[in-house]
């Protein structure tokens, strides 16, 4: 118990770091349950806050129970979108990944960092030949 108090503090002080450096939380319904990470994450309601400077994301349901620190990296929006997005690969019903955050007007995008169980995914989809889909949910600046 004490170490998941611990646990918890540490997270929100870091999310309090982050999150003074970053710009608003998206707020996003994600109807799906998810993997951010290596780590699954329920539907529900979400608040994901980016830092651009260390490329850092945090992705944390709405009402606080945990959450996921991220790396991602630049990628080419390939537009400059008017909706700010989630993007999410999908590689079965159970295997949904959050891949890519999309803010409004950016042409650049944040792409996450590939953990280790979306690696094993990419592989059984190479080999069984099937294709992953893409999800798009869209999010509010809260």
């Amino acid at each position: 118990m004490k170490q998941a108090l611990l646990s918890l503090l540490g997270l929100v002080g870091l999310a309090s770091a982050l999150h003074a450096q970053s710009s608003a939380p998206l707020v996003a319904d994600i109807p799906f349950a998810f993997f951010a990470g290596d780590t699954a994450m329920p539907a529900g309601e979400y608040r994901v806050w980016l830092n651009k400077d260390s490329m850092r994301v945090v992705v944390r349901p709405v009402e606080p129970r945990s959450g996921v620190f991220l790396s991602a990296f630049g990628a080419d929006a390939k537009a400059r979108p008017e909706k700010y997005m989630l993007v999410f690969n999908k590689y079965s019903e159970d295997r949904i990944f959050l891949n890519r955050i999309i803010h409004a007007g950016d042409s650049i995008a944040s792409e996450m960092m590939k953990s280790k169980r979306e690696r094993e995914s990419v592989t059984s989809t190479l080999i069984s030949g099937l294709r992953p889909s893409t999800v798009v949910v869209l999010a509010r600046m809260r």
